[in-house]
């Protein structure tokens, strides 16, 4: 797998990664949690949904280290 494509797909599985973390802090704040509470969640799912993601790449595309 050359480079770039690498670096594309940790870009994907980045991207993800924030769009979970958006959305796991936006409903904190709608189910009456905290603003502290809101940016707590979004960054546990921001981290968890990036390191998902990226075994999941490096799962089906056997990526060597």
């Amino acid at each position: 797998m050359s480079r770039s494509v690498r670096v594309l797909l940790t870009l994907v599985a980045t991207l993800f990664g924030v769009i979970a973390g958006i959305v796991a802090g936006i409903l904190t704040v709608v189910d009456g949690g905290s603003l502290a509470a809101a940016v707590a969640f979004g960054a546990a799912g921001c981290a968890t949904a990036t390191l998902v993601a990226l075994k999941m790449i490096r799962f089906v595309f056997e990526v060597r280290p």
